[in-house]
């Protein structure tokens, strides 16, 4: 669900294959799997199968923008913050990461392996946060103060959510890195990565506050849909729903391919992320008092736990069915918070 894309690899790039000599190319197209969000570059992508020429990204920005926010007299922050976006985010040049970004939040916990990777499922962040999110993030707030009318499109609610998303998983990774470095100096206590965790605690119950806000990052849809096709029975329907749980977790009855399909929504942040974060800091700050080695395949083992545990529940008839709180509301505190 991390912002990323190429906007040369999907316009320039199918054009010149198509001029080369002896292309067999015979046309353009799209196999996501299980993707949600930068549309963008779907969009442009689909629409540059019908151009002969190469689509400009600037002009191509400003009016998919305007489209997308369908309200009369469009604030130029909102057009703006897709400009900064479009330059940098969906303009990925590192030839070492091009693919979706997952956040490491989304990761089993452990003290060592999860920044920076790149390949198949990269959590390196090729962007500078401040330089890009931030200003994105601070435009479309701006253009919402000028328009009250953008607040009712669902569009930009979206968007607003999404924007702030990303940048709490981008923050996440610095107190993640400060509490690894808190806990292996030789000098800290088992209070001080108490101390250093509270944060990154804190960062994920806000991500799930803000998510719970809007119906298109919601963990209940998808453990709905799944349950929907049951036709009323019992023990089938919780059988739809610990596939559904696991897929997005373990994958796989002890965790075969963990995590590959994990997702940032509201309910899944709160209601497992935020429980092995937990027990990974609890585990930090025992081994730290106790004066043990740390121990990576008791870590791990843990985490299949909570995992296994996880999945074995059904969504409960007194949790929510629903969105919780407003977006707007909560997207401004977090930008203040985090920014």
């Amino acid at each position: 669900m991390g912002f990323e894309g190429n906007f040369v690899n999907v316009t320039a790039e199918p054009l010149r294959a198509l001029a080369s000599p002896g292309s067999s190319m015979v046309g353009m197209g799209l196999t996501p799997e299980g993707l949600e969000g930068n549309e963008i570059i779907y969009d442009v992508l689909l629409d540059q199968a019908w151009s002969p020429t190469v689509i400009d990204r600037t002009s191509y920005v400003l009016s998919w923008v305007s489209r997308r926010y369908y309200v009369f007299d469009l604030p130029s922050s909102a057009s703006d913050a897709w400009e900064i976006l479009g330059a940098t985010v969906y303009n990925n040049q590192d030839p070492s990461s091009q693919a979706t970004v997952k956040s490491i939040l989304e990761l089993a916990p452990a003290l060592a392996g999860l920044v920076n990777l790149t390949g198949h499922h990269p959590t390196k962040v090729f962007y500078d946060t401040n330089m890009t999110i931030v200003p994105a993030l601070q435009m479309l707030i701006q253009a919402g103060n000028e328009s009250e009318t953008l607040l009712d499109i669902p569009e930009f609610k979206y968007d607003l959510v999404d924007v702030t998303r990303q940048l709490l998983a981008n923050r996440f990774i610095t107190l993640y890195e400060t509490l690894v470095a808190t806990f292996t100096s030789d000098s800290s206590s088992s209070a001080a990565i108490v101390a250093a965790g509270q944060p990154l605690l804190q960062l994920l119950h806000d991500l799930d506050d803000l998510l719970l806000t809007n119906d298109y990052f919601l963990l209940v849809n998808w453990i709905s849909a799944a349950r929907s096709w049951s036709d009323g029975n019992a023990s089938y329907a919780a059988f739809l729903e610990y596939n559904a749980r696991n897929q997005i977790t373990l994958w796989g009855p002890t965790g075969e391919i963990n995590d590959y399909a994990s997702k940032q929504w509201g309910g899944l942040i709160g209601g497992y992320y935020v429980p092995r974060w937990e027990a990974f800091i609890d585990y930090l700050v025992g081994t730290k008092a106790n004066g043990t080695a740390y121990n990576a395949t008791a870590v791990a083992n843990t985490m299949l736990v909570i995992g296994e545990q996880w999945d074995a529940q059904t969504w409960a008839q007194t949790e929510s069915w629903g969105t919780v709180g407003d977006s707007w509301s909560i997207v401004q505190i977090l930008a203040a918070k985090y920014i």
